[in-house]
């Protein structure tokens, strides 16, 4: 057996399959590199033992076999896993907004939320949800709805300067108010109050007041004679629309006396009317004395709209 400069075999007949028997030649490299012989049944156990740490158990991956550290059915990089990541578009980052919005997430530079399922659109509100948020118009809606039907009064009138009557027996308009146009609805009711802090009469003298809507004396209330000096009062009057807008009711009611409670002067009166209140029509309450000497000075007069 001859060798080369490097110490290795030359020329040497070659064994396809050798066996545990066989011997090979190696270069002791704790020995300087010394030719020395070795077994394949050593070289099979050294073999072995390098590849238990990779728990291969043959030539092939498909013999890898589970150890502590590699567990093959959940470590291995599968096909299925290949084409998931061949998928992904390269450089992909899922906080684009590209990404986000193909997701389904709400972007700042959409201008519908319809679709969502957090979001409603219900004029009613039925649904009652308390995880979900109304649109603007829905809300608009339903609260609208809700104040046409609330009940509240509103002031239609503060008159602080009404007319006086003094030395004559002519009807003086002592109020007056424009009242707009649907105002006196089907159920409405306007009501008014006029102070009295002076009220002197001539023993003979009667009071007639009146109220009045459009063309319509709807009430008239004649006072009995009036004591000379010291009365004070109010009058309330109201008028309310019955089961139409073009059907109304109306009353006064006068309360007067002296300081002293020695004369006092109570006394209603009601009455109806046919105005079409759809339209702006002019609502007064006047003052007419039977004689020149009486003098009647009504004060502040406070006119509210009670809705139905």
């Amino acid at each position: 057996m001859a060798y080369t400069g490097n110490l290795t075999p030359d020329g040497l007949d070659a064994k396809a399959t050798p066996i545990d028997a066989d011997v090979a030649v190696v270069g002791d490299s704790a020995d300087s590199n010394r030719v020395k012989q070795t077994t394949f049944a050593q070289l099979r156990t050294w073999v072995e033992a390098f590849t238990s740490y990779f728990n291969v158990t043959s030539d092939t991956l498909d013999d890898i076999t589970d150890g502590a550290t590699y567990v093959k059915s959940t470590n291995d990089y599968t096909t299925t896993e290949k084409n998931k990541l061949s998928a992904i578009e390269a450089s992909a980052d899922v906080t684009d907004n590209t990404n986000v919005n193909a997701a389904g997430a709400t972007m700042d530079a959409d201008t519908s939320l319809a679709g969502n399922g957090y979001f409603l659109d219900e004029d009613d509100m039925t649904s009652d949800d308390a995880t979900k948020v109304a649109s603007q118009q829905s809300i608009k809606a339903h609260v609208a709805t809700e104040v046409a039907t609330v009940s509240a009064s509103s002031l239609l009138d503060y008159d602080k300067a009404p007319t006086a009557i003094s030395g004559t027996t002519s009807e003086i308009t002592m109020w007056s108010k424009s009242i707009g146009a649907g105002v006196l609805g089907t159920g409405n009711i306007i009501k008014g109050r006029m102070y009295v802090p002076v009220l002197t009469g001539d023993t003979s003298d009667t009071l007639t007041l009146r109220l009045k809507y459009g063309s319509t004396t709807v009430v008239t209330y004649v006072s009995s004679t009036i004591p000379t000096t010291g009365m004070v009062g109010y009058i309330d009057f109201f008028l309310a629309a019955d089961a139409s807008a073009s059907a109304q009711t109306g009353r006064i009611f006068f309360n007067a006396q002296k300081t002293d409670a020695a004369d006092i002067e109570i006394g209603t009166a009601a009455g109806t009317a046919t105005e079409a209140s759809a339209g702006a029509l002019t609502m007064s309450l006047t003052g007419q004395w039977s004689g020149v000497s009486s003098v009647f000075t009504p004060d502040d007069v406070i006119v509210e709209l009670l809705k139905a």
